[in-house]
């Protein structure tokens, strides 16, 4: 994207080709940074008032603030999107050191220009075949069998959210605790859905379906729920148990029917106890592999 062009120009073509940043160019041509759903997330709740209300929407044209704000005023806006590229020629090696600290890194060609954005899982994707072919010949694979209890993986406090709170509310839950996504909880504290970042693009009305409006509704009466029983909105998140072995984990991150970093940790009664990301299985796949 040009860093003239619009938040909403951005968040529409980073919906239709299902990313989650965009290059944004410099008046010379050259790569100013990414533009991530984090930072659009960070500049919306600067846009808008806690507690926000529909009287409010009606009130103040923060749509207006929002959507039409410049893509080159928002490269890293939450801090914690810094730009750190690849050439082509670099090792691979060194794209692993780079996705064990970085979501997306973009790899650029001798002009400069982004030619590939490589992910964590693009990366579980291509060692996760490795350790296949390991697991077949049955070659130092003990740890890839090991279990996340075993590895006291998993276990650490995450973020829920209730589902009779606002999307806004939980959106400002994301914020505070510097995560992309959590799970969201009925009143007996079993996982019913799932919140990310990425869900900002129901910021742009589709269908009759959303809009600016959706920030002022409670959780449960949004397609947040929904996704598992709909057409359009499928299931977005994925679930592991204790006994869940490490290769188990990856081949969840690769042939589940969406890309995500994360998964929950969950009990028999699908009550959450922790969750664990790409980033955490990363080190132990590389040294398996």
């Amino acid at each position: 994207m040009n860093g003239s062009s619009t938040v909403k120009a951005a968040m529409t073509s980073m919906k239709l080709a299902h990313i989650r940043s965009i290059p944004v160019l410099a008046e010379d041509g050259s790569v100013n940074g990414l533009l991530d759903y984090v930072d659009l997330l960070a500049f919306l709740l600067d846009v808008i008032p806690e507690n926000l209300s529909l009287e409010m929407l009606h009130a103040y044209d923060y749509e207006g603030r929002f959507f039409n704000a410049l893509c080159k005023d928002l490269v890293n806006y939450s801090k914690t999107n810094a730009y750190s590229p690849l050439r082509e020629t670099d090792s691979l090696k060194l794209a692993m050191e780079q996705l064990l600290t970085h979501r997306r890194v973009p790899v650029l060609n001798a002009d400069g220009r982004v030619t590939n954005v490589l992910s964590q899982s693009s990366m579980i994707r291509m060692l996760e075949q490795s350790m296949t072919r390991l697991s077949k010949a049955d070659v130092g694979f003990e740890q890839a069998r090991s279990s996340l209890d075993e590895l006291q993986l998993g276990f650490k406090e995450v973020a829920f959210s209730p589902v009779d709170v606002t999307v806004e509310r939980a959106l400002r839950t994301l914020k505070d605790w510097k995560v992309t996504s959590m799970g969201l909880t009925d009143e007996s504290s079993t996982l019913v859905g799932h919140l990310a970042v990425k869900d900002l693009n129901l910021l742009i009305p589709e269908d009759g379906w959303g809009g600016f409006r959706t920030l002022c509704l409670p959780l449960g009466s949004t397609p947040f729920l929904g996704r598992a029983t709909t057409r359009k909105f499928k299931t977005t998140y994925l679930t592991c148990t204790k006994s869940t072995t490490l290769q188990e984990l990856a081949q969840k991150f690769v042939y589940g029917n969406f890309e995500t970093h994360r998964m929950f940790l969950v009990d028999s009664a699908v009550r959450p106890l922790g969750v664990i990301s790409i980033r955490d299985i990363l080190p132990y796949v590389i040294i398996i592999t």
